[in-house]
């Protein structure tokens, strides 16, 4: 029987691999940056490694084409692609990898890629193509029942009613599950796949990843070196800061219409290393892993606001300020590199010309490194700083 694809907000889309004809950016042991030659990248293996913590070829940014849908694992791995069925079971199939299970156990989402996923939840969502939300608990995905949603009804005497949704009325699933610690090298690939891998050398134009963590996937994967786009040595290699907890609250002396607040720059990134945008007046706060961290950025205002912006940010560790930088109309970027022994990064925009409309901060890649290696891998954090509930057996 002829498998059919099932759309989940797209089809599923086969992207080509254009040749590079372009340098690196490498992040060094330090945590310093450093820009590579194409000529340098010629013989980059596992067994001829320098000593980078990760690079990203080109530009920092993924342009991943609008509508693209992807599974994302718990341990932050991505599979670009889409359902397909030969009426009997269910798979995932990704262009490069083929057809994977999918196992609810180790699934933190299924939809679009450019979705979405800083804002928490405590229980299971369907989204459908209507824009209509279910919450509950997803029991399973099958060829058979769809989605089957378990929900309580408060109507009367509390119940369990299970429901099943059609996947073609489908376009995501979120499952409130905590997230899990990577393992491994990890790749980013040019459609927007995410995939870790124990080992991994290069063969001429391509790039072999054995050992690869998703259920299912050949235990050795030949790839285009042109579709490797970013590549982490270690879990704690580099960690970004955007995936960090932050709180903010409001400055006494200056209100707001709306409450201080922070914004995650959309879309897929290298590194996943996301631009920050930061709107005060006000004080923001992450708290960073154990231990003592590099913190890397480059400062200046966000898209929208340039020769707009009049305010004054204070970079501290914990109680300590590291850096006061003054933003004007005119300012030009100013370098952030610094070492955060306490744990807790704080940023404070103050001192605006113009009240809530001219203090604001946009942090540019900015990346943590850690200062002593050894540490045990951070979990990612899929709601940016709220931990996900543990998910019960599915």
């Amino acid at each position: 029987m002829r498998a059919r694809t099932i759309p989940v907000a797209c089809a599923l889309l086969g992207i080509g691999a254009p040749a590079l004809a372009q340098g690196a950016t490498a992040i060094q042991r330090d945590g310093s940056v450093v820009e590579v030659k194409e000529s340098g990248l010629s013989e980059l293996s596992e067994s001829v490694w320098p000593d980078w913590r990760g690079i990203w070829i080109g530009s920092s940014i993924l342009q991943a084409p609008g509508g693209v849908s992807a599974m994302i694992l718990q341990d932050g791995q991505v599979l670009v692609g889409g359902f397909e069925s030969n009426g009997q079971e269910l798979w995932w199939r990704n262009p490069k990898l083929g057809a994977v299970r999918v196992d609810l156990e180790r699934v933190a989402r299924i939809g679009p890629l450019s979705a979405d996923t800083t804002r928490p939840i405590s229980r299971d969502e369907v989204h459908f193509v209507n824009g209509d939300r279910a919450e509950g608990f997803i029991q399973s995905i099958d060829v058979t029942h769809g989605v089957r949603l378990a929900t309580i009804t408060t109507e009367g005497a509390p119940s369990t009613e299970v429901i099943d949704h059609d996947l073609d009325r489908v376009v995501a699933v979120w499952l409130a599950s905590r997230a899990e610690p990577a393992k491994g090298w990890r790749f980013w690939l040019r459609d927007g796949s995410v995939i870790d891998a124990d080992h991994w050398k290069r063969l001429g134009e391509q790039v072999v990843l054995e050992g690869c963590h998703l259920a299912g996937a050949p235990s050795r994967l030949p790839l285009d070196w042109g579709q490797v786009i970013a590549i982490r040595s270690a879990p704690t290699a580099v960690i970004a800061l955007a995936s960090q907890p932050w709180k903010s609250a409001d400055l006494a002396d200056t209100p707001r219409l709306a409450p201080a607040r922070g914004r995650v720059a959309s879309g897929s990134h290298a590194l996943d290393l996301a631009s920050i945008d930061l709107h005060g007046p006000g004080v923001f706060e992450a708290s960073l892993p154990p231990g003592e961290w590099i913190v890397d950025a480059d400062l200046g205002v966000p898209l929208g606001l340039s020769g707009k912006a009049a305010c004054v940010v204070v970079i501290q560790d914990g109680e300590r300020e590291i850096l006061r930088f003054p933003i004007s109309r005119t300012s030009e970027s100013m370098p952030l590199h610094a070492t955060i022994h306490t744990g807790r990064m704080v940023v404070r925009i103050e001192d605006s010309l113009q009240g809530a409309f001219g203090a604001a901060l946009r942090m540019n890649r900015p990346f943590l490194t850690p200062v002593n290696d050894g540490g045990s891998a951070p979990t990612l954090s899929t709601s940016n700083g709220t931990d996900q509930p543990n998910s019960q057996g599915r």
